[in-house]
């Protein structure tokens, strides 16, 4: 059994890791099969972001001015931008099956409720089985896989989602894209489904 409470999130574990101490040591696969949950997942708490700081900094006037009464104050311009950070890549060396149930998580705008499914991580792919939860007004059925095995700079991703009574402004406010794609739906009433199906 494991508790986490990190920030705002909690997260609660049972099942069993074989092969533990050869995955920390040697770099060898680790095998498990966890149960998790969580009443309150923030995975914006966890997501860092490119920052660009700027500072300016002025020589000190008493100093510039010692020789001459004309002589004038620089301003200096310090930029310190952080390097672009490394892709996301599923661990190969991992082979784990999460059962997941989450009364809500939140991600950027969009917040799930009742999230529930299969998530396994096996040989560089993570794959969704029969993952369920509600969010934009209605309610979502996925599945798919992210796979990273051949080459983390360019993943491969098959997902198909099927969408069921989704509201048109719920999914305009929580998603920044369709603000740009279809503007429209800001002044759409109703709702709508679709089954989508994605490959990249």
């Amino acid at each position: 059994d494991m508790n986490i409470k990190i920030g705002k999130s909690d997260v609660k574990a049972n099942g069993s890791v074989n092969n533990y101490i050869a995955y920390l040591l040697k770099d060898e696969t680790l095998n498990g099969s966890l149960n998790v949950s969580s009443s309150l997942l923030d995975l914006n708490e966890f997501m860092g972001d490119s920052t660009t700081e700027s500072n300016n900094t002025q020589t000190d006037e008493s100093s510039s001015n010692t020789n001459t009464d004309n002589e004038t104050t620089e301003s200096v311009e310090v930029v310190e931008t952080t390097n672009e950070s490394e892709p996301f890549e599923i661990p190969k060396n991992l082979n784990l099956t999460l059962k997941s149930n989450f009364n809500k998580v939140l991600f950027q705008k969009i917040v799930i409720d009742n999230l529930k499914g299969t998530i396994s991580v096996k040989d560089g792919v993570a794959k969704m089985n029969s993952l369920k939860f509600n969010a934009f007004g209605g309610s979502v059925a996925a599945n798919g896989e992210f796979n990273t095995a051949k080459d983390k700079y360019k993943p491969t991703v098959n997902f198909n989602l099927d969408l069921a009574k989704v509201d048109f402004k719920t999914t305009f406010e929580q998603l920044d894209v369709v603000k740009e794609i279809v503007p429209l739906f800001a002044k759409t009433g109703g709702n709508f489904s679709a089954d989508i199906k994605l490959s990249s």
